[in-house]
């Protein structure tokens, strides 16, 4: 019962995350053909997703994946958890270098009608994103398949 908690929990976690990943994919061409006040809002709502909700996201993750480590008996040097551990530092990583900073700086250049600055942005935030989309689903993958199980 305990493991089906944690994975529950684990596996809720990483739907957050992903989910969102997806749903920016979407959302983002979208409300940018919405005006450059509507752009605005929209970009500072990712830096409050960046700085909040991927960091609560990636806490359930984080911390259920430990706690079934610990209770499935793995080792730590098999290889889908030591890519659970790489993902959770990439994710964090960019949310801190590139989502949440890039935000900020995306809302600017829209209020100032920096047009080509805020382009420049959207395509830089949306590649990262890409990164970060490919590197969740790579790992789930590995979760999946119990990648160089110890």
């Amino acid at each position: 019962m305990y493991r089906n908690v944690l994975l529950w929990l684990h596996i809720v976690g990483v739907a957050a995350w992903l989910g969102c990943n997806l749903a920016l994919f979407v959302l983002s061409p979208w409300f940018a053909r919405r005006g450059a006040a509507v752009a605005a809002a929209f970009a500072e709502a990712t830096t409050y997703l960046a700085t909040r909700y991927y960091n609560a996201a990636g806490g359930v993750v984080g911390v259920t994946g430990v706690l079934l480590v610990v209770h499935t008996g793995y080792a730590w040097h098999s290889a889908f958890v030591i890519a659970g551990l790489a993902v959770l530092v990439v994710g964090a990583a960019l949310g801190v270098v590139v989502f949440a900073p890039s935000g900020r700086a995306l809302a600017t250049a829209h209020r100032d009608g920096d047009v080509e600055g805020a382009r420049r942005l959207t395509a830089r935030t949306a590649s990262f994103l890409l990164v970060d989309t490919t590197v969740v689903m790579v790992t789930a993958l590995a979760m999946v398949a119990r990648w160089r199980a110890r």
